[in-house]
């Protein structure tokens, strides 16, 4: 498995799932898609204010906690969380919680990009998971949806340094990969939303885990409850896709690499 730890800063490292039906019973359902465990950490699993954590083979994937809305939300390492979520303000970005530590794990700011796309930043303390990432079960890829894409671009350099290029594999698209200087693999994706979509459609940003067999997983998904928001495709070559709905609300991608 590949590990996540010592990742650079500006590497979306974390992923975090809140809940309004508590986080037991929300974690049921990942558990029986993806093969995942739940940890305790800091408050017994009767417990609804507490952090839970979402483990695969002894290793952390992901967490999940109470919240007012059922969503999964991308946490983007960063070496200093007040400078950072200074900058996102300053830059014409929201910041809703400013920095908060979470027990002896690190500190967290949740945030949104100019136009309303929500994401948070975390400065370890230690805690740099999830251990895996990229192999089935776990968090594989980000994508933002947005309609200015020119916006989303000067944000995401001034804030992570990030660059964008469209991939060969994309000419024509419009498709944007983010990149870290000079680290090969990039760290993110944006789709830029048409006439195509619906106008009520806001800007977002969507997780991707990995999975052995995209059409299996939605199968899975559908018996345990979650519904299908859109059914298998294939990527340009990069794999198969679909977009899920957990029984709960909670939007998320799985994708079977192509090999």
């Amino acid at each position: 498995m590949v590990s996540a730890q010592g990742y650079p800063p500006g590497t979306p490292a974390w992923v975090n799932l809140q809940t309004a039906a508590g986080p037991l019973a929300a974690s049921r359902f990942y558990c029986a898609l993806f093969g995942w465990t739940v940890l305790a950490r800091h408050r017994p699993l009767d417990d609804a204010s507490g952090w839970w954590v979402f483990r695969m083979d002894a290793k952390d994937v992901g967490d999940i906690g109470p919240g007012p809305r059922p969503s999964w939300t991308m946490n983007i390492a960063v070496d200093d969380a007040d400078a950072t979520a200074q900058a996102v303000f300053d830059l014409g970005g929201g910041v809703s919680l400013w920095p908060t530590s979470y027990f002896d794990a690190g500190r967290m700011a949740i945030c949104t990009d100019p136009q309303g796309a929500r994401f948070a930043i975390w400065e370890s303390a230690g805690h740099i998971s999830p251990d895996v990432m990229h192999e089935p079960g776990s968090f594989t890829w980000c994508e933002l949806t947005c309609r200015d894409v020119d916006v989303a671009k000067r944000f995401y350099a001034q804030v992570f340094g990030w660059e964008s290029k469209i991939p060969p594999y994309a000419e024509g698209s419009g498709y944007t990969v983010f990149s870290l200087p000079g680290i090969e693999r990039p760290v993110a994706g944006m789709v830029q939303m048409d006439e195509l979509w619906p106008a009520d459609t806001p800007p977002h940003w969507m997780i991707y885990f990995a999975v052995e067999d995209t059409d299996d997983t939605v199968a899975r998904a559908v018996e345990l409850g979650g519904t299908v928001s859109v059914e298998p495709f294939e990527l340009f070559n990069v794999g198969r896709v679909a977009v899920l709905t957990d029984p709960e609300g909670a939007s998320f991608s799985v994708l079977e690499w192509s090999d």
